[in-house]
């Protein structure tokens, strides 16, 4: 009997299916302590007699149904699931070696929690824009490395948690795509379960989005983000408590003096959420300890240098 069910919703992406299935070969964790289960989700590019004629070293079940989404394909794999612990992964990531016995650890050794495993962005095409979103998104789970993590960072593509806490809540909602998977944490979250990250339990999405995809992505969050506020009574105020305070700051440094100088400048920001946008005359920043940067500015005689930062700071 295994310990684990790997569950995956597959749709319309044979071949990056295939290398998420693959990654499955290269895990530490004993192939007899885990199962993994793909729901072909009523795909037509030939996804399902690939899984069939696929021959893996781990023991691998195929279910099939009509498209009805990711959210049903999940608690459809779910009622099939033989292990104690789930793990939900998506079919186009990539898992480290150490992914699937980091999360079955995790639940060994404490009761009710929810295992939330890094998801990687790559972006390594000449596009600012998706760099941007990619080291935004990527920063988000270093913040999270510092100790907080809470149902909005519940993402499908790689969490884990108890059979038994899963179907206490019901599963994931088949009525809202996208969004089903933050709703599912958001009932987690009130439930009472404990939300723990998993760092070296990373998942590698491929950077096989465009600039369109991305911003329609989030257009969607927002219609997902109202839907949640109107439906749950403990979600507008978690939302609300967001990144919820932009500062704009100007600084002139002036040297009245005939030899040259250096100043160092040190911001404090008292929270290890923020983010900061600079701009202007100024030779070294650097990122002092968490909550702390340091800008260093190097002067002329007489001379008068300026520079700008926007900061924004998220309260918990």
């Amino acid at each position: 009997m295994p310990e684990l069910s790997v569950i995956i919703p597959g749709y319309q992406r044979r071949d990056a299916l295939q290398a998420c299935l693959s990654a499955m070969t290269n895990q530490t964790l004993d192939y007899e302590r885990f199962e993994v289960i793909v729901v072909d989700d009523g795909s037509d590019d030939g996804t399902y007699d690939f899984l069939n004629s696929a021959d893996y070293p781990f023991h691998v079940r195929v279910l099939r149904q009509k498209n009805v989404g990711p959210g049903a394909a999940r608690n459809r794999g779910s009622r099939d699931a033989e292990g104690r612990y789930l793990l939900f992964l998506d079919d186009d990531v990539v898992a480290s070696p150490a992914l699937l016995e980091e999360h079955l650890a995790l639940h060994s050794g404490q009761d009710g929690v929810v295992g939330l495993g890094r998801i990687r962005y790559d972006a390594d095409r000449n596009d600012w824009y998706l760099n941007a979103f990619a080291d935004c998104w990527n920063r988000r789970y270093d913040q999270m490395q510092d100790g907080y993590c809470d149902w909005q960072d519940l993402y499908s593509a790689n969490v884990s948690l108890p059979r038994s806490m899963f179907d206490e809540v019901g599963g994931f909602t088949e009525d809202r795509r996208p969004g089903e998977d933050v709703e599912l944490g958001c009932r987690l979250q009130a439930s009472g379960a404990k939300f723990v990250y998993l760092p070296s339990a990373i998942a590698t999405h491929p950077n096989n989005k465009t600039r369109n995809d991305i911003l329609s992505d989030t257009e969607s969050q927002g219609a997902v983000a109202v839907h949640l506020a109107q439906s749950h009574n403990n979600v507008l105020a978690a939302l609300s408590a967001g990144w919820d305070e932009i500062r704009e700051f100007k600084v002139t440094v002036k040297n009245t003096r005939d030899l040259p100088v250096k100043v160092e400048i040190k911001r404090n920001f008292n929270t290890t959420y923020w983010d900061i946008e600079k701009d202007g005359d100024f030779d070294k920043y650097e990122q002092v300890d968490k909550d702390t940067v340091k800008f260093t500015v190097e002067l002329k005689p007489r001379s008068t240098k300026v520079f700008a930062y926007v900061l924004t700071t998220y309260h918990l």
